[in-house]
């Protein structure tokens, strides 16, 4: 089980978080997002990080193809590792895979899925805890994953995106094969807009590591 971190907007929570062996984190580029981040912020940020981070995201959301392209060309200039998109919003699956780059996708239940099985660039799907939790309430949990896990290839994977604050329902680890953990910096770890309160993420990452035991 893996920890990743998303809505990264300056260098020093990275440089933090390396410390917890992290190293997989995640620009916004959402233009209503609090954690939105222009283009030439990122390349800034990955050429002063000093080593090379295992793989770094961007996260767009019902965007413009040419913009998405623009902005991947870009950033792989400065980036030493791989670099991946990851994707939320209401575009059709189909619509990712143009990019030929293996992205992330945020599951979204209005979105069709009968075609997961031919997707070749999809990486991971990344649930959303509370989701996940009203299946759990309407019994529909097991069945819903089960049918998602038959069809993906041995390359993809499951992640599971959560608060801070939120414990992780131990039923989704046990029984089924989610391979991350995913928190966005938020108000909960933040002592002012923008201004991360490390104290506070240690404090929820270290808990996290022992409820888990990773």
């Amino acid at each position: 089980m893996k920890l990743r971190v998303s809505g990264i907007y300056n260098p020093e929570i990275i440089q933090y978080l390396r410390q917890y062996s992290i190293s997989h984190f995640t620009y916004d580029f959402r233009p209503l997002s609090f954690n939105f981040t222009q283009a030439y912020r990122v390349k800034e940020m990955l050429e002063t990080v000093g080593s090379p981070l295992d793989s770094v995201s961007l996260h767009f959301a019902d965007e413009k193809d040419f913009v998405i392209s623009e902005i991947l060309k870009d950033v792989k200039k400065s980036s030493q590792g791989e670099v991946l998109l990851e994707f939320s919003g209401r575009d059709p699956l189909d619509f990712f895979e143009q990019f030929e780059t293996p992205y992330i996708w945020h599951f979204n239940e209005l979105v069709n899925i009968d075609n997961l099985s031919e997707l070749k660039y999809l990486s991971k799907i990344s649930f959303d805890h509370l989701y996940l939790e009203r299946l759990m309430q309407f019994g529909e949990l097991f069945n819903f994953l089960g049918k998602i896990t038959t069809i993906l290839k041995e390359n993809q994977s499951l992640e599971i995106h959560l608060d801070w604050d939120t414990p992780v329902m131990e039923t989704l680890i046990d029984f089924f094969n989610f391979d991350s953990l995913c928190f966005e910096i938020n108000n909960k770890v933040e002592s002012s807009y923008r201004n991360p309160d490390f104290k506070s993420v240690s404090t929820h990452i270290e808990h996290t590591k022992r409820s888990l035991d990773i």
